[in-house]
């Protein structure tokens, strides 16, 4: 067996599972099929944080001016800590009235107030810093705290390519090792790396550190954007 056609199957796998179902013809002659697995590490650098004001009161109008006062609060505090106003907004005001049931009877308490505000944190270093800010509001709802990357695309080329290389190689040694030598690709499949908006293959995940093993000193209020 000196001469080897390669077929060279290449599988994208960062967090992902190849399709599933899915046959690809082969050569009838001589051939060797491999898996290339690509997987970049690198950390968040950005933080999408969600925050909802909101207020009660017997009357509708001092609800709403609760809340009101909270929002401008907090957007002073954001100026102040330099979050351009591009990087966040604020939603509209959503106002009910709240109800409670005593004796079987559903009875008026008063009315409920909100409105959410969004962030986009270019500089997760201040994730606490606006936290605080809002806690100062007396803004008490925090939604979510997430973080992502501002180089999706160059991280997944990154991937892409140690994927490629890693199948190759694994080609490479088995034509060696049974004394062949590899031919032209016959077939690259890629169907697991599906780009459509979704980042399926790359998770990024966060946690509030803990005093544990691998964070020996625990820093109150110190947020790791992880991996």
């Amino acid at each position: 067996m000196r001469d080897i056609t390669g077929k060279l199957v290449l599988a994208l796998l960062l967090m992902a599972s190849p399709a599933q179902g899915r046959e690809i013809a082969v050569p009838d002659g001589p051939h060797v099929s491999t898996l290339g697995r690509g997987r970049v590490t690198v950390s968040a650098d950005r933080a999408f944080i969600e925050l909802t004001a909101n207020g009660r009161d017997q009357s509708a109008a001092m609800a709403k001016s609760s809340v009101e006062e909270m929002i401008d609060t907090f957007l002073r505090e954001l100026t102040v800590l330099k979050i351009p106003a591009e990087d966040y907004g604020v939603g509209g005001l959503a106002l009910d009235r709240e109800m409670e049931y005593r004796n079987d009877t559903e009875v008026p308490v008063g009315f409920l107030a909100e409105r959410k505000v969004t962030l986009t944190l270019k500089d997760t270093s201040k994730i606490e810093s606006v936290l605080q800010a809002a806690l100062k509001a007396g803004i008490n709802q925090v939604h979510s705290v997430e973080f992502s990357l501002s180089n999706w695309g160059e991280v997944k080329q990154r991937a892409r390519s140690l994927a490629v290389t890693d199948a190759k190689n694994k080609a490479q040694f088995l034509a060696e090792q049974f004394g062949g030598c590899l031919g032209d690709i016959y077939s690259i499949d890629t169907s697991s790396d599906v780009d459509d908006g979704v980042f399926s293959e790359i998770v990024v995940t966060a946690r509030k550190a803990q005093a544990t093993t691998r964070v020996p000193e625990y820093v109150p209020g110190r947020y790791d954007s992880g991996q």
